[in-house]
C-alpha cells in the first residue's frame, strides 16, 4: 500500500469526524456534563471555604486591634485619685523675678535607663548641664530670654535617655524623649517636683473617668460618665461635642506621659479603646478622622501619629499614614493654607494651619512619609498672612 493511501485510510475525513462527534455527545455528552457541572460544584465549595478566612483575615489587618486582644486585658477598676492640697508659696512679682533666667542646670549623678522602644545605648555616660534638644525639622526655636536659638535638623530631641549628668545619650529623634529614663533626666534637670508628677497623675485619672463606653471623649455629657459624686467639671451646653477632637486631646496627655496602649499600666485598656474608636471612625477611603472640621483632623492625626511613633505598632501605620495624606490633600495648592474644610476656596485661616503642621510634624517624627512639598506651600501661606495679605 502506498504512503498516500495509507494516509487517508487512518485519518478520518472533515465529515466523518462531524458525524463522529455529533454520535459521541447523543451517547456520552450528558454524562460528561453532569460530571463537569459536579466538578465546578466542589471547586466552588472549596473555594469559598479557603477563601473566606483568608479574606476574614485581609478584613482583620485593616482593623486597629483584634477583639479578643482587647478583651484578654485584664483592667483594673479606675478609682478617683486625690492629689490632696499643694502648698501655696507666695510669688513676688518684681522685675528680676520677671526675668527669665537660664535653663536650670544641676549636677545629676544618677543614671536614668530609658524604656523606650525607640531607645538606643549612649555607650556609656558624657557629661551635661541638662536635658538637651534638637531643632524642630527646619524651624527655628528662638529664646525668650538669655541664651542661643536652637536648631537643628531632626525630630525634637537629640536624646536624653541614659546619662550620668542630665542625661545624654538616647536615640536622637522622633519620641525617643518619652520613655521612663528620659522623663526622669527631663525632670531632674527642668526643676520637675513630686507635686507636679502626682498632677498629671491626678489629671490622667480624670481623663480616663471621663471616657465614655465606647471609648471616646466628648464636649458635652462627659460628666455623666465619672462615678464620684463630688466631681465638679461642667459640660459644655452649646456648640456640639467634637467627638474626634474630643478624643485627641483626651489621649495626647497619656501619650506625653509616656503611655500607650502596649506598655503596661492602669491605663492601658483606656487607651485602646479610644485609638480604636478613633479607627472605627475613620473613613477607609479618604483617611479622614471623622466627619468634623480640619480642626478635629488636624487633631486626631497629632494623636494617631503619635500613638504609632511611641509604639511603633504597625497596626496603626496604614491608618496613620492616611490621614496625614487626607490634610495633604485637602491643602489649597494656590495659598498653601488650610481651613475648615478640605480644599477650600478661601485662602485659610491660620489657628486650622496651626494644628495641620502639627500633623505633619508628628508623622515626621514618627518616620511616617510627609511631601516636602505640603511644607513649602504652608511656609509661602504663613508668609503671606505675617505680611497681611490674606
Amino acid at each position: 500500500m502506498k504512503f498516500n493511501e495509507l494516509m487517508k485510510a487512518i485519518i478520518p475525513t472533515p465529515q466523518e469526524v462531524k458525524v463522529g462527534v455529533a454520535n459521541w455527545f447523543k451517547e456520552n455528552g450528558k454524562f460528561w456534563g453532569v460530571s463537569v457541572g459536579m466538578h465546578l460544584v466542589i471547586f466552588v465549595v472549596l473555594g469559598v471555604a479557603i477563601g473566606a478566612p483568608q479574606a476574614k483575615k485581609l478584613l482583620q489587618e485593616v482593623v486597629f486591634f483584634d477583639t479578643e486582644v482587647d478583651q484578654a486585658i485584664e483592667e483594673a477598676p479606675i478609682t478617683h485619685f486625690d492629689v490632696g492640697e499643694t502648698p501655696v508659696e507666695p510669688t513676688v512679682l518684681n522685675t528680676e523675678s520677671l526675668t527669665e533666667p537660664p535653663a536650670a542646670t544641676i549636677e545629676q549623678d544618677a543614671q536614668f535607663n530609658d524604656n523606650s522602644a525607640v531607645f538606643e545605648a549612649a555607650g556609656g555616660g558624657s557629661a551635661a548641664t541638662g536635658a538637651s534638644f534638637g531643632g524642630l525639622g527646619g524651624f527655628d526655636v528662638s529664646a525668650i530670654g538669655a541664651g542661643p536659638a536652637v536648631r537643628g535638623p531632626g525630630g525634637v530631641g537629640v536624646g536624653v535617655g541614659t546619662g550620668d549628668k542630665g542625661g545624654s545619650g538616647g536615640a536622637g529623634e522622633g519620641f525617643a524623649g518619652r520613655g521612663t529614663g528620659s522623663r526622669q533626666a527631663m525632670l531632674a534637670s527642668g526643676g520637675g517636683t513630686a507635686d507636679s508628677e502626682r498632677s498629671v497623675g491626678a489629671a490622667t485619672n480624670w481623663l480616663a473617668r471621663h471616657q465614655n463606653p465606647d471609648g471616646g471623649w466628648g464636649c458635652m455629657e462627659f460628666t455623666k460618665q465619672c462615678k464620684d459624686p463630688s466631681c465638679s467639671a461642667h459640660a459644655q451646653k452649646a456648640g456640639g461635642d467634637h467627638p474626634m477632637a474630643a478624643t485627641a486631646f483626651g489621649l495626647l496627655p497619656f501619650f506625653a506621659a509616656g503611655q500607650t496602649h502596649e506598655s503596661k499600666g492602669p491605663y492601658q485598656g483606656v487607651i485602646r479603646k479610644g485609638l480604636l474608636w478613633m479607627a472605627t471612625h475613620q473613613d477607609q477611603k479618604t483617611g479622614r478622622l471623622g466627619g468634623g472640621s480640619m480642626y478635629e483632623h488636624g487633631l486626631a492625626t497629632i494623636a494617631i501619629c503619635e500613638a504609632y511613633g511611641l509604639s511603633k505598632d504597625q497596626k496603626l501605620r496604614g491608618p496613620a499614614q492616611a490621614a496625614v495624606a487626607f490634610i495633604e490633600d485637602a491643602q489649597n495648592d494656590s495659598s498653601g493654607g488650610w481651613h475648615y474644610t478640605a480644599n477650600p476656596p478661601t485662602v485659610g485661616d491660620t489657628s486650622v494651619v496651626g494644628w495641620q503642621l502639627m500633623g505633619l510634624k508628628s508623622a515626621h517624627m514618627a518616620g511616617l512619609k510627609t511631601n516636602p512639598q505640603t511644607l513649602v506651600k504652608a511656609k509661602k501661606f504663613l508668609a503671606s498672612v505675617a505680611k497681611g495679605k490674606s
